[in-house]
């Protein structure tokens, strides 16, 4: 009976353990993802400098308005990276992908090309 009650108690005391374990792991992983969102929307606002940069000192008028309007959509884009959360970014990207299934696997492949890429260097 006492070997049973013992059981129990470890058992209750790993479940407990683990618990605890994942609920740090958890913190982790979502401290990384938000330190990692705002280094991408700093990343964007660059990027959205050095577009409209370019377009001040580009030759054409063509040229001009393309870089013009990246830097523009750079610059949307990393706002909308810093004004939303992770999950409300991850629902927005599923529902965008259930409406553009193709471009969505095109998407999905080309990001595994330079993923496959940087992995074999």
């Amino acid at each position: 009976m006492e070997n049973s009650q013992d059981i129990e108690e470890m058992a209750a005391r790993t479940n407990a353990s683990v618990r605890e374990g994942l609920a740090v792991a958890e913190e982790k992983t979502r401290a990384t993802a938000e330190e990692y969102r705002q280094k991408t929307a700093d990343a964007l606002h660059s990027g959205a400098e050095k577009a409209r940069d370019y377009s001040r000192r580009a030759s054409s008028d063509r040229v001009t308005r393309l870089s013009r309007r990246t830097g523009e959509e750079l610059e949307n884009a990393a706002d909308y990276i810093e004004h939303h959360s992770l999950r409300q970014i991850s629902a927005d990207c599923a529902v965008w992908m259930k409406r553009n299934p193709g471009t969505s696997l095109a998407v999905v492949l080309f990001c595994g090309l330079i993923v496959g890429r940087a992995l074999r260097r």
